[in-house]
């Protein structure tokens, strides 16, 4: 059970992380809310 909190836990700060230093995602979002409901 702490295994699955942990793992958990480590997936949802990796996705943060990668999602704060990925360049292409800023721009997606000072883009616009339009441009990111294409991408979805």
């Amino acid at each position: 059970m702490t295994l699955a909190i942990m793992l958990s836990l480590l997936v949802f700060i990796g996705e943060g992380l990668r999602d704060a230093f990925d360049p292409r995602h800023v721009q997606q979002r000072q883009a616009g809310p339009a441009q990111e409901s294409q991408h979805a």
